[in-house]
């Protein structure tokens, strides 16, 4: 989310921008991406280098208005508040930048049959759902014209068929030219927005503009590399008033562009970070006892213990490199460890029951990591959805016992017979071991895995 879009651009040119910028939840989201703090730095960098004349911006809550306000710089005015009933809540801000517009005036209005109350809810929506209508005077060229942002609903089509009429009612009572920004949540040129269209009134700039910067990209990517063909669900609509227009990517389309190059250089950030905190240096200890545990063996333990023992090397490497939080970090470690400890001191066949806690601890701390994997690898885009981590790491755990049980078969089929395999305890491990893996994608849902500061891919 860095490039340069429209570098200088300068009168009677005006640059005009639609970015829904993602609201800031409350809970702890997953994947990365979907975390405020990551995003805001990334959305600073972004806006100081192309700094638009004017952003329609959805899904703002007030101190993230603030923060694209301080980010565009002094000389930006912001207009619009919050959809609820006292004006709270996230928005749908017009940005504007005061040395190349005046504002006139400008109203808020909701998306149902009672626009004046605010918070007010119909037409479908789900929730309430907002327009903000301004009128400016483009002082390079004095022209006035009116500029609307929206967000249209996400879950009803009904309610964006009579958004997409709204707005083209809205049009036909201008006497103005009109630019209109949104996220409208359904393909621009879908049949529920056809509305939009209605006798001509507005064009869809993309289609219209006889210059364009790239390819068409799209604008529903789900935190994965953008996809040219992809669902191009945000708008910037224009009355057909003669006026050149160009048109570029959507905003944030050149994220993660090379994930696998992202992470190799992700996963040596992280690995060269030198621990911060109390926690990740007795992390970094218990690694480092690891390792000198493995060579201890080698020395001293028969050959297939000291294999065993080696297995917790790449896992507890691994969760430093991928930047895991560090309690994660040391729980994983610890349990890689004591796993693998277990079979070399024979505490399976000891202890009754510990063969299952220990596949179900094991198999959930490997399945988060393998989540973290996955998302970085842009394999899956939960998009802060709860479901999704609980379904990938609960199917990712269950994969993983299996081939877990075949290397254990294989153990006893072709290395010794000292290995433990029996159809029930095949079942039992398996068992246990999908029940951590979802216990581990509940957790992954509800809460980060990841350090704040950890290297982005």
């Amino acid at each position: 989310m860095s490039g340069v879009l429209f570098p200088n651009v300068g009168a009677p040119d005006l640059h005009v921008m639609s970015f829904n910028i993602r609201r800031r939840f409350e809970r702890l989201t997953w994947p990365p991406e979907d975390r405020w703090g990551l995003r805001k730095e990334r959305l600073r960098v972004f806006l100081g280098a192309n700094t638009p004349h004017l952003l329609g911006s959805q899904e703002a809550r007030p101190d993230q208005a603030r923060w694209v306000q301080e980010s565009l710089g002094s000389t930006y005015g912001r207009i619009g508040h919050g959809r609820g009933k006292d004006r709270d809540g996230e928005g749908t801000p017009i940005f504007y930048d005061r040395d190349r517009l005046e504002l006139l005036d400008w109203t808020q209005v909701a998306l149902s049959d009672t626009p004046a109350i605010d918070g007010s809810v119909g037409w479908g929506n789900t929730l309430p759902r907002i327009a903000v209508i301004a009128r400016f005077v483009d002082s390079a060229t004095a022209a006035p014209f009116v500029f609307v942002n929206s967000h249209f609903d996400a879950f009803s089509r009904r309610a964006r068929r009579r958004s997409a009429r709204w707005l083209a009612e809205l049009v036909a009572a201008e006497d103005l030219p009109l630019l209109f920004t949104a996220d409208v949540n359904a393909p621009i040129r879908s049949a529920e927005l056809a509305g939009m269209f209605a006798d001509g009134g507005l064009v869809d700039t993309w289609a219209y503009a006889p210059t364009r910067r790239t390819v068409e990209w799209g604008t529903f990517n789900n935190y994965r590399r953008p996809r040219v063909g992809a669902r191009r669900i945000d708008a910037i609509l224009a009355t057909p008033d003669g006026h050149e227009l160009a048109v570029g990517p959507p905003a944030g389309a050149g994220r993660r562009a090379d994930p696998g190059a992202g992470m190799i250089r992700a996963l040596y950030a992280n690995l060269k970070r030198p621990p911060r905190t109390a926690m990740e240096w007795i992390t970094d200890a218990v690694r480092a006892a690891a390792i000198l545990g493995v060579l201890t063996a080698a020395v001293t333990f028969p050959a297939t213990d000291t294999a065993v023992l080696s297995m917790t090397l790449p896992a507890v490497m691994l969760t430093r490199m991928l930047g895991l939080r560090a309690g994660l970090d040391l729980a994983i470690c610890l349990t890689v460890i004591v796993a693998a400890g277990s079979n070399v001191v024979d505490l399976y066949r000891a202890w009754a029951g510990w063969d299952l806690v220990v596949h179900a601890v094991c198999t959930g701390v490997l399945a988060a990591v393998a989540l973290v994997i996955l998302d970085d690898a842009a394999v899956i885009a939960p998009t802060g959805r709860r479901r999704t981590p609980i379904v990938v790491a609960t199917l990712t755990g269950l994969a993983l016992s299996a081939v877990w049980e075949m290397v254990e078969w294989f153990g006893y089929r072709f290395i010794t017979d000292a290995v433990f395999v029996t159809y029930d305890d095949t079942i039992g491990d398996m068992m246990a071991g999908g029940l951590g893996a979802l216990i581990a994608g509940v957790l992954a849902s509800r809460f980060r895995l990841t350090r704040q500061d950890r290297a982005p891919v």
